[in-house]
């Protein structure tokens, strides 16, 4: 059974496009876009300093869950997968 409070349900996250996915793994990745990006210093050979927002795997979680009311819309039956209206108006 799927956890629906997984990064790939939640309102905050942000899959990569396909082309920036990882060749190598069958894992989708995204951004947390639930904080302000933080400051990298270096990294893949840059040297510059930039923002980032952090990366996570789709199937990663954390306690800033918050439902994305949209996947519900386009056919995510959340009765099936464990969620209630009731339980979400407790998480705002």
């Amino acid at each position: 059974m799927t956890n629906p409070r997984t990064c790939e349900f939640c309102r905050f996250w942000s899959p990569w496009p396909e082309r920036d996915q990882p060749a190598s793994s069958e894992e989708t990745f995204g951004d947390c876009r639930k904080h302000s990006p933080v400051l990298v210093v270096g990294g893949r050979g840059e040297t510059k300093p930039r923002t980032k927002w952090p990366s996570t795997r789709r199937t990663d979680s954390c306690g800033d869950f918050r439902i994305d009311r949209e996947m519900a819309e386009i056919g995510r039956d959340m009765a099936d997968m464990g969620f209630s209206e009731k339980h979400e108006e407790g998480q705002r």
